[in-house]
């Protein structure tokens, strides 16, 4: 079996030349988001999610326990919904029943998921964590504005067509994507 001769890396040359090969590849790696993908920390995107928002119609209402989970059953899109990505509500098996994860994003996800009391049409959120995938700045954006403006609300609302996600007269207006 053969043995590095150790005295090799003493010389300033080489430990300089695996210096700056060790720093590529870790800057390499974090541009790419390597090391937190997958990541089970919570990290979610920013974003402005003003835009999002709006005022409650007066025919939206508390939706009741079966427009919920139609609600929650549907697609849907925001005013300013990137092409591809309809946003839907998970509920996986292992999941707890109250529990919905918001999908869709259009780079690396919400980072959110919605704990629902259907019969009284409120809810609480919990974070969850996202991809790092390099995306370019509007798309990165429209995920922090989605989220963002889902943690600001507590309640959903329905009009009939159009379900919103907010509280104090305000929400995030999602439409169905069919």
């Amino acid at each position: 079996m053969n043995h590095m001769n150790m005295d090799v890396l003493k010389n300033p040359v080489i430990a300089t030349a695996l210096s700056v090969i060790t720093a590529l590849i870790i800057a390499i790696s974090a541009a790419a988001g390597f090391g937190a993908f997958g990541s089970s920390a919570p990290t979610p995107p920013t974003g402005e999610s003003d835009a999002l928002v709006v005022t409650l119609p007066a025919n939206a209402h508390k939706a009741t326990p079966e427009q919920v989970e139609e609600i929650l059953n549907g697609e849907w899109k925001t005013a300013s919904h990137p092409l591809g990505r309809n946003i839907t509500f998970w509920r996986g098996d292992e999941a707890p029943e109250n529990t919905a994860l918001v999908q869709g994003g259009a780079c690396n996800g919400f980072g959110v998921a919605l704990v629902v009391d259907k019969s009284t049409a409120t809810y609480s959120y919990e974070d969850r964590p996202v991809t790092m995938m390099g995306c370019d700045a509007e798309r990165h954006l429209y995920d922090g504005a989605v989220r963002n403006a889902l943690i600001k609300g507590n309640t959903i609302f329905y009009d009939g067509t159009n379900a919103y996600l907010g509280k104090d007269g305000t929400g995030l207006k999602l439409s169905p994507a069919r």
